[in-house]
């Protein structure tokens, strides 16, 4: 080590000194040699010392720089060596400093190196530009010394500017770098190339660039200060339209006594009118107005007032002014106006003075005018109530609407913003009809309700939830109200519907199923569960793990952060699941004192497992449970309405041009019965059809099915309670008749189903018969009878006066019709409870 330091390769406190790898060689030769090892024989070993020594100093300005960067908050140790440099300082004088240093020479070092490192940071500057500064200060401006100054930040912070997506920082150093590396500008063909190198990189016409260059006092363009000039001009050009040529004479017009600034005005102006950007020319004109508004005030002050003795004394600056001739005359041309709005504005006001006395005036009846002035002071105010008078029947009074949506809020405070004009009424309405548009575009998720007692009715509250279609993450909720004592009566005013409110869901992860809802003490629960994707340290595994989720509302009725249920660590391991697996989740229910909601899962070739996520005021977890634990129908307190309905009517069309079948009935379409069906569900009808039309038979297999609600994932399942089926077929769209089919009907079928109480869905034969008409399309219309469920008493009363078979067992009805338009009615009833 003593030999080291005397061939000053390490200081006395072992530091490695700023030497080069060749200066560690020479010193380890010279200290072999001085101790008589024959070299040759041991060059293996030399050169192993040698790569120690140099590897031994390599890391030692590691550890330095990994010091600086974490001081420093950076993720860049590279930038640590050229800022040294920048600092006319190095590794080992920094390190020394730190070791040994006294504290004020510490303080200065690490004042020093904040100072340079915060600019790079706050300026995003590579090395590799902290190294061009150290090798070419001037590069910035000419005469540019290296130590950190206001100057050198000012020109570093121009360098940034000039800097796009087009031209980046390399691009720019790769130019400077070039023209610093001795290129003769002198000569034609390299000042042609420089020109065409700045056309690209300020992305501007390169003739145009050479006229500019060719104007300038200077025409080298090899520091940040002089191709930041060239691209203040490119950018006026490109703002203006206009060419180099003109911006030239542009600045060559109006410097003497003023004759001449029509004629730059001119070429400012016509640049606008060329331009692309319509705001250019209005945001010039706006200017220009504002000018022209300030030189007439002036000149009324100059050649009126001021030759008025009474009113010099009386106006003194604008504010007396507009008091005068009650006209703003500080107004910008940010709002738009016109002689005729001004004079209007101007006399409203001086009636307005004179009603309140500040402005002499005389009245036949003041009392009357000034109640006449309330609606007459403002025209739209006045055609709006003369309207209002003449049709009262196409207006109603905004303020009457005591329930009005977010949505229709913002519409109205869009029509209130000023003015009201075509394009403000066209705008506000698109923006409120976009918004109307997503609302449809909500698909369905889950439900829940709780009955309501109390002094003011006997109420049952229904919360919806929905996924908004259009994006990811953000989920709606609404109320709907029920009176049951209105509904007993059949009053439509029974359902109240709340507006669709938005929650903005705060999950982690893409991927999520449920989102069910429950009430419970006093407020509205969300729960869902999120598919979380986990890789292994090495990343080459990956999982894929169940992680249910809830929010809870706030008494302000928004919601939290996202809460967590606590789960052993066999749970937490049996929530580990395929990418592909879904769980099947049922509707959460509050019962006693907590909310339930059971999910179940099939993974791979295991069997399947259900789980219970419950929820108290407490505590939330996640436990096993048995399948058979899940309700087929839960014992819901208070609830009102269906859990299932049957489709009772559908039509068939059999087109020969596609060799298909598909149904042709609005009736599936969810308008009848709760549409918190999945798209795909909406056509309960399974149909297999494999025949030609003419001449053929024809099977269609028809699993009747209903639509269950209680089940948590809105599915449709099979119903045996069909009974009395008739089908009626049309032949290219006209009935066919015939005596073999009871009234005028004829039925072409080879088996009509009579049983009332089929155990298993039949298939429907159709035999196509060619009386020698050409048969290009067939329709088959298909009418049944079908079995419902009704919880709770309330629907089964109102059935009492219709005569239909009842067995009631315990809260569940099942009841049966035998006649259609029977059912029709009680469908109806039907649709008060439940439909949206």
């Amino acid at each position: 080590m003593e030999q080291l330091q005397s061939l000053d390769i390490l200081d006395a406190a072992g530091l490695f000194l700023s030497v080069t790898k060749d200066q560690i060689t020479t010193a380890v030769t010279k200290i072999l040699t001085a101790e008589n090892v024959d070299i040759d024989a041991n060059e293996e070993l030399k050169n192993q010392l040698i790569d120690f020594l140099a590897e031994t100093q390599y890391n030692q300005e590691q550890v330095l720089f990994e010091q600086v960067i974490k001081i420093a908050e950076s993720d860049r140790p590279e930038i640590v060596a050229p800022v040294l440099s920048w600092m006319e300082t190095n590794t080992y004088d920094t390190l020394s400093t730190l070791l040994s240093g006294t504290e004020s020479e510490q303080l200065q070092l690490l004042y020093n190196l904040a100072r340079h490192l915060q600019l790079t940071s706050k300026l995003s500057f590579s090395a590799a530009t902290v190294q061009m500064l150290c090798d070419y200060p001037q590069w910035l401006v000419i005469g540019m010394t290296l130590p950190l100054n206001l100057q050198q930040v000012y020109y570093l912070e121009r360098f940034k500017q000039i800097q796009n997506a087009e031209a980046t920082e390399e691009m720019w150093l790769a130019y400077f770098l070039t023209l610093w590396g001795g290129v003769d500008i002198t000569d034609d063909e390299i000042n042609d190339q420089i020109n065409a190198l700045l056309a690209v990189l300020l992305d501007f016409d390169k003739e145009e660039i050479a006229v500019l260059r060719d104007n300038a006092s200077n025409q080298e363009t090899k520091t940040v200060q002089q191709v930041e000039a060239l691209f203040r001009q490119v950018k006026l050009c490109q703002d203006l339209s206009i060419s180099a040529t003109e911006l030239i004479t542009l600045t060559e017009e109006g410097v003497n006594d003023g004759t001449d600034h029509p004629a730059a005005a001119a070429v400012v102006l016509g640049g606008l009118a060329r331009a692309s950007d319509e705001n250019l020319a209005t945001n010039a004109e706006n200017a220009l107005n504002e000018k022209i508004r300030d030189a007439l005030v002036a000149a009324v002050f100059s050649h009126i007032i001021s030759q008025d003795d009474e009113l010099k004394d009386k106006i003194k600056d604008t504010e007396d002014l507009y008091s005068y001739l009650l006209l703003d005359v500080n107004v910008t041309s940010a709002v738009p106006t016109s002689r005729i709005v001004e004079a209007n504005s101007s006399v409203q006001l001086y009636i307005h003075r004179m009603l309140e006395g500040v402005e002499s005036g005389t009245f036949v009846d003041k009392a009357a005018f000034r109640d006449e002035w309330e609606t007459a002071q403002q025209y739209r105010v006045w055609e709006a109530n003369e309207k209002l008078k003449l049709h009262p029947g196409n207006y109603i009074e905004p303020e009457l609407r005591y329930d009005k949506t977010e949505i229709f809020k913002t519409f109205e405070q869009n029509l209130s913003q000023g003015h009201l004009d075509e394009t403000m009424i066209e705008t506000a309405l698109y923006s409120y009809m976009q918004e109307l548009q997503r609302l449809t575009e909500l698909i369905p998720t889950g439900f829940c309700q709780t009955r309501e007692y109390s002094p003011l009715g006997n109420h049952v509250n229904y919360y919806f939830t929905a996924k908004a279609g259009w994006t990811e993450m953000t989920y709606y909720y609404r109320q709907m109200r029920l009176d049951v004592e209105m509904l007993k009566t059949g009053n439509p005013q029974a359902v109240q519907w709340g507006e669709w409110k938005k929650v903005d869901l705060p999950a982690t992860n893409q991927t999520v199923y449920g989102i069910n809802p429950a009430y419970a003490w006093n407020r509205l629960f969300l729960i869902w569960i999120e598919l979380e994707e986990r890789r292994s340290e090495d990343g080459e595994t990956t999982t894929y793990h169940l992680l249910p989720r809830y929010l809870r509302q706030g008494v302000d009725g928004s919601f939290g952060e996202p809460l967590r249920p606590s789960m052993s660590q066999e749970i937490l391991e049996a929530l580990i699941v395929e990418a592909d697996v879904k769980p099947t989740i049922y509707q959460a229910n509050f019962e006693g004192d907590k909310i339930s909601l059971y999910f179940t899962l099939k993974n791979g070739e295991d069997p399947l497992e259900t789980f219970l996520f419950e929820i108290s005021q407490t505590e939330a977890m996640v436990s096993t449970a048995e399948d058979e634990d899940i309700p087929a129908t839960p014992d819901i307190s208070g609830y009102d309405g269906t859990p299932s309905i049957s489709i009772t009517e559908f039509k068939i069309v059999v087109s020969p041009s596609t060799n298909q079948l598909y149904v042709a009935n609005d009736h599936l379409s969810g308008s009848f019965y709760l549409n918190i069906d999945n798209g795909s569900d909406r056509t309960p009808v399974t149909i297999n059809y494999s025949a030609d039309i003419t001449n053929s038979q024809v099977t269609i297999d028809i699993p009747m099915a209903r639509l269950t609600i209680f089940n948590g994932v809105s599915s449709f399942t099979p119903d045996s309670r069909v009974w009395d089926l008739t089908y009626q077929v049309y032949c290219n769209g006209n009935i066919e008749y015939t005596t073999e089919v009871l009234d005028t009907t004829k039925h072409i079928v080879s088996d009509k189903i009579e049983d009332h109480k089929v155990d298993k869905p039949n298939p429907v034969i159709i035999d196509i018969i060619d009386d020698e008409s050409n048969i290009t399309e067939i329709q088959i219309k298909i009418k049944f009878n079908c079995s419902f469920y009704a919880v709770d008493d309330l629907l089964v009363e109102k059935f009492t006066d219709s005569p239909v078979d009842c067995e009631v067992t315990k809260t569940v009805a099942h009841c049966y019709t035998s006649n259609h338009q029977e059912f029709e009615n009680k469908r109806h009833i039907w649709s008060l409870t439940a439909q949206q």
